[in-house]
């Protein structure tokens, strides 16, 4: 049951949020009200119709006590409108992004406490915690704190009750939209060059697959169990990143049975190693390759493929 303390805590935190800079450069209504009082002023009667708030309390009295202690919100003499007390910059919005991390992998009982302590003595001036995605977003009131976070952990991972957490720098809706339609230019041409290749071609241009060192995990199942079947373990690791390939048997019992699941980046399976290794100690061994029976794996897969690209080019030739 949460006190009236928690409730209070929550909505400083969401309002903070909603008059932040990073949540400011793409909320263009609220922008736009801030922008049509003189003072920057909104009506505090039109916190209550947003959801999250909503969700929170109906009683404005509770809102002007919770922002009371804010050092970055402030009251009208009358306290029917709230407003920041750092002015909104439009073209600041880079230096945000430049001290902003994406941090990834939490616990679903993650809170927005949890994710400051994380970082103390760094000061975090704002965190925005996605749930669905076990993902936040946190800026941090310095660039140089950001710089410091991510020199002392230059494999991207960072340690949070014994998990392995994904930070990297945060990429700003521009820049990502940018990748994307560079990304979606890539695959049209390649999809026009392919269909203006003649169909009946006798040699099939087959990119040789590469997989980087320490994206690679082993993993045998030694004790009987019902659960433990090839579905259940795609699911498993789909928990922990962005899986290229499971390897091993589709239907039946693993017991025994040695096999490979393939990530799309070392961050991933090693997390994956570090956290079902120890939540699965007593029914599965895993492993990581090394980069000798990486290539060594590597190189099996491969010729696999040359096989089965082999046996396509003779059925099309009859």
């Amino acid at each position: 049951c949460k006190t009236m303390q928690d409730i209070e805590q929550r909505i400083l935190q969401q309002i903070e949020y909603y008059f932040s800079d990073i949540n400011l450069f793409q909320d263009k209504f609220l922008v736009q009200r801030i922008k049509s009082h003189p003072e920057g002023y909104v009506d505090l009667e039109l916190l209550l119709t947003f959801k999250k708030i909503g969700e929170l309390t109906t009683d404005p009295d509770l809102i002007r006590r919770s922002i009371k202690g804010s050092t970055k919100l402030d009251l009208n003499p009358d306290q029917t409108q709230i407003k920041r007390v750092e002015p909104f910059n439009p073209t600041s919005m880079d230096r945000v992004y430049k001290r902003s991390l994406f941090v990834s992998g939490f616990p679903p009982t993650t809170t927005i406490e949890d994710i400051e302590q994380i970082f103390a003595p760094k000061k975090v001036v704002h965190v925005r915690l996605h749930r669905n995605k076990l993902s936040a977003r946190v800026e941090f009131k310095d660039e140089d704190d950001l710089t410091a976070i991510l020199d002392q952990h230059s494999q991207n991972l960072i340690q949070y009750n014994d998990k392995n957490l994904m930070i990297r720098n945060y990429v700003n809706p521009e820049q990502e939209q940018a990748m994307k339609e560079a990304k979606d230019s890539i695959r049209q041409k390649n999809k026009r060059k392919e269909m203006s290749e003649p169909k009946n071609t006798k040699q099939i241009k087959k990119k040789k697959l590469e997989m980087p060192k320490g994206s690679v995990l082993r993993f045998i199942v030694t004790v009987p169990s019902k659960k433990l079947k090839f579905a259940f373990m795609q699911k498993l690791f789909e928990k922990h990143g962005t899986v290229s390939h499971l390897d091993c048997p589709s239907g039946g019992q693993l017991v025994g049975v040695k096999c490979f699941v393939r990530f799309q980046n070392p961050h991933e399976a090693n997390s994956a190693f570090t956290q079902l290794s120890s939540e699965y100690k007593d029914q599965i061994e895993f492993s990581l390759l090394n980069e000798n029976e990486t290539k060594e794996y590597e190189a099996k897969v491969n010729k696999l493929l040359d096989r089965k690209s082999g046996l396509l080019t003779k059925m099309s030739d009859k």
